[in-house]
């Protein structure tokens, strides 16, 4: 059952990340709009780059591989679910 729990931590923390950062990026676009300043919009979009190599890409990945795991190593779970 440990690794179970293991897995299902991996999955959900992943979870959380990726949706932490979606919120992250929204507040800072909407801060970024309301400056209206060309510099911003360009470091918005850098910032936005960066993240998704660095967080958003490894992020939904853990949680894509970690889901797997869990149905493949459940016995509650099936694939049809």
């Amino acid at each position: 059952m440990a690794r179970n729990q293991a897995f299902w931590l991996l999955h959900v923390g992943g979870a959380i990340v990726w949706v932490g950062a979606a919120f992250l990026m929204t507040v800072l676009g909407g801060r970024t709009q309301r400056a209206g300043e060309e510099s911003r919009r360009l470091g918005y979009a850098h910032d936005s780059e960066w993240l998704g190599q660095r967080l958003y890409l490894p992020a939904s990945l853990i949680t894509l591989i970690f889901g797997i795991l869990l149905v493949v190593y459940s016995d509650r779970a099936e694939w049809g679910q």
